[in-house]
């Protein structure tokens, strides 16, 4: 980007390299009826990580993030991660639904670890060398009156799971508060109720 006289950016276009992302997405839905107890939906949205593969400059070499966290990749790039939510309808005149979410993150190391040559020289930290798979779950309940108030109640992660602690310099930009709140979870069990009135 070049400064010109006048105080004006002139920024021209350049060659910088790529990122390259493959995966599969699958997203499923299944019902079915418990008898009088009424029914059971189950809704899955999940994302296979095939590559995540990121050349800077061109010429210079690339490098693959996936299942890797840290320094050079940044956010974790898990090579699974859904949500998977399973809503109990219940019969009855006011509509009422009980629904349970999981949503899961598979494991990450950190990319110093990794054999990459693109990674050769970087030192390999003691600390937080791997992410566990995370899973959280999530719980909401809804209830109908007169086909015009509905009310909505619901504990987001429903174990107060804490988020992963990571050390300041592994961060770098890529984080804040010593995690990632982009991927986990940084504010634990909260708590929401909400209603909708249709006149």
């Amino acid at each position: 980007m070049l400064f010109g006289n006048d105080g004006y950016v002139v920024g021209t276009t350049l060659n910088t390299g790529y990122l390259m992302t493959s995966g599969i997405d699958i997203t499923s839905s299944y019902n079915f009826g418990i008898g009088k107890l009424g029914k059971i939906d189950l809704d899955l949205v999940g994302t296979y990580l095939a590559k995540l593969v990121t050349e800077p400059l061109p010429g210079l070499g690339s490098y693959d993030c996936k299942g890797l966290y840290g320094y050079t990749c940044g956010e974790p790039s898990p090579t699974w991660r859904h949500q998977l939510r399973t809503t109990w309808e219940i019969p009855g005149p006011n509509k009422p639904t009980v629904s349970l979410a999981w949503r899961y993150f598979g494991s990450v190391k950190l990319s110093s670890l990794s054999d990459q040559t693109a990674f050769d020289g970087l030192t390999p930290s003691i600390y937080n060398r791997k992410i566990k798979a995370y899973n959280y779950f999530d719980l909401a309940s809804t209830i109908t009156f007169a086909n015009k108030l509905t009310l909505r109640a619901g504990v987001n992660n429903l174990f107060d799971k804490d988020p992963p602690a990571i050390a300041q310099g592994i961060l770098a930009s890529f984080g804040n508060g010593n995690t990632y709140p982009g991927v986990y979870d940084p504010l634990g069990r909260t708590i929401f109720v909400g209603a909708t009135v249709e006149f």
